[in-house]
This record gives C-alpha cells, sequence and structure tokens, in this order.
C-alpha cells in the first residue's frame, strides 16, 4: 500500500511540476493534492522496511498504515503553514 502511494506520488509530483509552470496557483492547488499521498508513501515505506521482520503481523502491517496517516496529516499541516504564512512574503 504504502509503495502505491509513493507511485502516485511521483506522478502528482510531475503534475505538480507542470501545474506550476503554467500557473502559480494551479501549483500552489497540485501541491495541496501531492502532499497526502507524497508525506504516506514516504513515511509508510519506510517504516514497513523497519517493521517487515517483526514477529507480530499486526505491527508490522498496521504501523505503516498508522504512521503514513500521520505523515499525511503532520505535511498538509506544515504545507498549509506554509503556503499561508511565508510563501506569500517571498
Amino acid at each position: 500500500m504504502s509503495l502505491g502511494m509513493l507511485g502516485l506520488s511521483i506522478v502528482l509530483v510531475i503534475a505538480t511540476i507542470v501545474a506550476a509552470a503554467m500557473s502559480e496557483q494551479r501549483g500552489v492547488t497540485m501541491s495541496y493534492v501531492a502532499i497526502g499521498p507524497f508525506a504516506f508513501g514516504v513515511a509508510g515505506t519506510i517504516v514497513a522496511l523497519v517493521t517487515r521482520h517483526h514477529p507480530n503481523r499486526t505491527v508490522a502491517v498496521g504501523a505503516p498504515i498508522g504512521c503514513g496517516c500521520l505523515a499525511w496529516i503532520v505535511g498538509f499541516v506544515l504545507l498549509f503553514v506554509f503556503m499561508v504564512g511565508i510563501f506569500p512574503k517571498l
């Protein structure tokens, strides 16, 4: 699941670059769309690699999903703070 999100995030990052080249507002909008799968894919994949040999299968499956969801939320909040507070002043 996390590798699927990572693959989707690669496509969304490319789409964000294309949208940003077309218009600044489209780039900002696409970055809001792309941050979730990107954060989930990166965090979920890293945690999955660390916990894949854990004897408890619940931990091996649940930890990447939980950390991916948490990374999704944290990534969106950090992006929102950047786009609202810092980006307009640049």
